[in-house]
């Protein structure tokens, strides 16, 4: 699920979200953080049991800080920069 974030509280959003990346175990987890330059908008590909789980997730660490637009994605493979073609 790629959840776009278009962040209120940067400092509070980053520090939580560094904390939900040191939790594996997590019904929602992290696969990929993409940030702009001055940190007030990103794009977080996450993996979980599904979609109002990882939605509930997200709204509860990080709705305070950030407004979350979720787009479902699914794609086994992922195209690479550079690359040539598909990873």
């Amino acid at each position: 699920l790629a959840v776009h974030h278009r962040i209120t509280d940067r400092n509070q959003f980053w520090q939580v979200l560094e904390e939900q990346t040191d939790k594996p175990a997590s019904d929602a987890r992290i696969h990929r953080i993409l940030r702009n330059e001055d940190g007030d908008r990103a794009v977080v590909l996450w993996e979980g049991d599904s979609f109002d789980v990882i939605q509930s997730h997200v709204e509860n660490a990080l709705g305070s800080f950030s407004e979350n637009e979720y787009e479902p994605v699914k794609s086994p493979r992922t195209w690479g920069i550079g690359t040539g073609g598909v990873e």
